[in-house]
């Protein structure tokens, strides 16, 4: 192989794309969203917190979550609050674009955004699996994974958290990838 043909191949082979996985715009077959998804993943995750009392944001690095084939989540960061999966159903788009940029912004996420920017559609056009949650006494929310692609989901939860001190609103983001 000469020089020539060397700096060719390499040039060819790191200027090609790096393949993504599939877009779910248009996809409303739950079974078929569950089974493009259905597995172990992982991402960064941020919480933000607003009391009366506080206001704070916080980043967990290497969040762990999977999705069985019938649609209960397990999180991490949610199972130190909610001991049992969450059971997710895909209905109507619980969130549209100006709602997840919010909750992007207020979560301090919003790189979230870029990463997900090449989708051909917005969240309204996704697939939408949601759940509610219960955690006790004074604790309920809702987590919703909106599946960009089959490699790129973001993961959205709200949870009003209340007792003595009043009420706690906590706003999570993540991007998920398939775990390593």
């Amino acid at each position: 192989m000469t020089a020539r043909t060397a700096t060719a191949l390499a040039l060819t082979l790191f200027a090609t794309p790096v393949m993504a996985g599939e877009s779910l715009c248009g996809w409303s077959d739950a079974d078929r969203v569950l089974a493009a998804l259905a597995g172990a993943f992982a991402g960064d995750l941020s919480v933000q917190v607003e009391a009366e009392t506080v206001s704070t944001t916080k980043t967990f690095a290497d969040d762990r979550a999977t999705l069985s084939p019938d649609g209960d989540l397990s999180d991490a960061f949610l199972g130190n609050l909610v001991r049992d999966p969450v059971a997710l159903t895909l209905g109507a788009p619980v969130y549209d674009v100006d709602a997840v940029d919010d909750l992007l912004w207020t979560a301090e996420a919003e790189w979230i955004a870029d990463a997900v920017s090449l989708t051909p559609c917005g969240p309204e056009d996704l697939p939408q699996l949601s759940g509610s949650f219960v955690g006790g006494e004074g604790f309920a929310g809702q987590v919703t994974l909106i599946p960009y692609f089959t490699d790129k989901v973001v993961m959205v939860f709200e949870v009003d958290y209340s007792g003595d001190w009043g009420l706690s609103e906590i706003t999570g983001t993540a991007l998920l990838t398939p775990a390593p």
